[in-house]
């Protein structure tokens, strides 16, 4: 499913908000930079893997077990 952005994506989905809960904080400031780019969970776990790749970040595992499809 499609939301507006990040803000509205962790508002309305238990399992995207419980993944981006689980990230340390400083990627979900990061994350909150691309509000308006992420709009699904997949989304959310790509660009939490293109900041790791670009910033550095230290490596976050996908726990798959978050989302239901």
């Amino acid at each position: 499913m499609d939301y507006k952005n990040l803000t509205h994506l962790i508002s309305d989905s238990y399992d995207s908000r419980r993944y981006f809960m689980s990230l340390p904080s400083d990627i979900q400031l990061e994350l909150h930079k691309y509000n308006d780019s992420i709009r699904t969970s997949a989304d959310l776990t790509n660009m939490v893997n293109k900041l790791n790749a670009d910033k550095n970040f230290g490596a976050v595992e996908f726990p798959h077990e978050y989302f239901v499809y």
